[in-house]
């Protein structure tokens, strides 16, 4: 097996995607939440900021982000098992 197989890394990916946000909460004793809302309060956002969030795993800096982007702002990106994992959890 080609680990770097897209298939394969998708397959990785589908594996921890259940456990991966509370794995990561525990294993940083919290500190991810703290460390997101801390980036968030840093950027100079005003009503014409974009914002690309690349690499974002499960999303989850946009629950920081949200609350201070305008109504007009959206989120794109490719829902796979990791935000579906997030969703369950």
């Amino acid at each position: 097996m080609d680990r770097y197989d897209p298939e394969a890394v998708k397959r990785l990916f589908d594996d921890m995607a259940s456990a991966y946000g509370r794995t990561n909460l525990i294993s940083s004793f919290g500190f991810t939440v703290r460390w997101r809302n801390q980036v968030v309060a840093d950027l100079p956002l005003n009503s014409a900021t974009v914002v690309v969030d690349l690499m974002s795993g499960m999303g989850e800096l946009w629950r920081s982000l949200a609350p201070q982007l305008p109504s007009r702002a959206r989120v794109i990106g490719i829902v796979g098992s990791t935000l579906d994992g997030r969703r369950r959890s």
